[in-house]
């Protein structure tokens, strides 16, 4: 593994431009050299920085400066859910968590988009609608091009047809803030490894960060058609371990409020299909890392009293080495 350039003066994710590139373009020379980046960047980072002119600035204004602000007020919240990951609605104690949250299932999904708006708004709500259905849809695309990117650097496009059925999407839209009282900066998301495929992120202030291999933490952009793109731990699994999910964590500036879109891409929630790793990547200089499991019971582990008493949840779960407890 590179040293990942974390001995400079500033630790950064690398920067990956994606713009002009679609899905038809696989097999051209500019695919090919994107394509390289993608995979340096997984392979030392476990994310990147992706430019794409695909994503208009004032879909990102109309998100993050009027549709969200609106989804968050009092008189809109619901309750808190027990299983955190999977609820629709979070929300916790200001003074232990100052996070607000919302999980908008299957948003390329006209039919979704307007049953989770008449959820929160008896007579519907369209400019909501518009927004989160046009920004689900071009992360989509985004997020079809970097699975491509990643199989085709794995030789496993075979695999991609069939790997791009087994996807369901999510778009998590996300509001932290600190109590005027508070005189310092603090982290509000403790470091941790998100549970899915691929994470796209994009927030309106900084406050992301993503820690490197040596242990310095790397702050995520915030300039326009600019996102953060992390793996998660269903891509370790699923891979083997040869691409690792970072660990990153949220710090929010002293009474500042900050918003973020978190579309991901995770397995079916079936109680029937099974995660394994592709045969190719298995070998006598590679051998199996991840037994086959099932997702939607790994969710529910990993939100247990049992899960959370492990420092490295998915290796406990179905780690084929015993799991390592915390202190």
């Amino acid at each position: 593994m590179e040293s990942l350039g974390c001995s400079s003066e500033k630790c950064e994710l690398p920067k990956v431009y994606l713009g002009g590139l679609d899905l038809s373009k696989s097999g051209t020379g500019s695919w090919a050299v994107a394509r390289a980046e993608v995979a340096r960047a997984l392979a030392n980072y476990g994310g990147f920085e992706v430019v794409s002119d695909g994503i208009k600035p004032e879909m990102q204004d109309e998100l993050f400066g009027r549709v969200m602000p609106e989804v968050f007020m009092e008189s809109n919240l619901r309750g808190p859910t027990l299983l955190n990951y999977d609820g629709a609605w979070i929300q916790r104690d200001a003074e232990i968590l100052p996070f607000k949250s919302l999980k908008v299932t299957d948003p390329v999904s006209v039919a979704a988009v307007h049953e989770c708006a008449t959820n929160i708004w008896p007579h519907g709500n369209e400019i909501f609608c518009n927004n989160i259905w046009s920004y689900a849809n071009q992360m989509k695309g985004l997020m079809q091009i970097i699975h491509k990117m990643v199989l085709e650097s794995l030789e496993l496009e075979h695999h991609y047809g069939s790997h791009l059925d087994s996807l369901q999407y999510s778009l998590r839209l996300s509001e932290y803030s600190i109590d005027e009282n508070n005189e310092e900066d603090k982290v509000v998301i403790p470091p941790h490894a998100d549970p899915n495929f691929v994470s796209i992120i994009c927030q309106d202030k900084k406050g992301l960060e993503v820690e490197a291999s040596t242990g310095e933490w790397m702050e995520a952009p915030t300039a326009p058609n600019s996102f953060t793109v992390l793996l998660g731990e269903i891509f370790t699994a699923w891979t083997n371990g040869v691409f690792r999910a970072p660990k990153h964590r949220v710090r929010t500036e002293q009474n500042a409020k900050r918003r973020s879109a978190i579309f991901n891409a995770f397995p079916s929630l079936s109680e029937e299909i099974m995660l394994e790793t592709p045969h190719e990547l298995v070998d006598e200089k590679h051998p199996l890392l991840f037994n086959p499991f099932n997702y939607y019971n790994y969710i529910k582990f990993r939100h247990s009293d049992e899960g959370e008493k492990h420092k490295n949840v998915l290796e406990a779960y179905c780690g084929v080495k015993p799991p390592i407890l915390t202190a």
